[in-house]
């Protein structure tokens, strides 16, 4: 099935255990991750690939959607990935439960839906700004 979701350009798609730990990773989301292949993923956290910052806020997001068991849709913020970057993502998460009903981890996505290019209002520029 993950082979789907690289076939969905700018989509990134995971799915990480209790722990924050990758356990699975589409191509775009090695991508944000900087790395060429699901398998250097496996095992590793988002604080393996991304800064502090946002690692922890990924992770703090992740604990609440599995301890909530409430899921996250479509919230617009800045792209994983370099400090500065100029993308957009919709990302959603959801609460994975094994066969009993007990949260074993989350599966996400994150969409890109905008790429600001040079020349660009500056009032968006503000917004991805201030985002970061």
């Amino acid at each position: 099935m993950l082979a789907l979701f690289d076939l969905l350009p700018d989509v990134s798609f995971f799915v990480k255990d209790r722990k924050g730990r990758f356990v699975s990773l589409n191509r775009s989301g090695c991508e944000y991750c900087g790395i060429v292949s699901e398998d250097e993923a496996i095992g590793k956290t988002d604080q393996d690939f991304f800064p502090s910052t946002r690692a922890d806020v990924y992770r703090q997001d992740d604990e609440q959607v599995m301890s909530t068991r409430e899921p996250i849709f479509n919230r617009i913020e800045s792209a994983p990935g370099d400090e500065g970057s100029p993308r957009l993502v919709a990302t959603s998460k959801i609460p994975l439960q094994d066969r009993r009903g007990q949260v074993i981890g989350i599966g996400g996505f994150s969409l890109q839906i905008e790429r600001i290019q040079s020349g660009t209002a500056s009032a968006m520029t503000d917004v991805i700004n201030y985002l970061h």
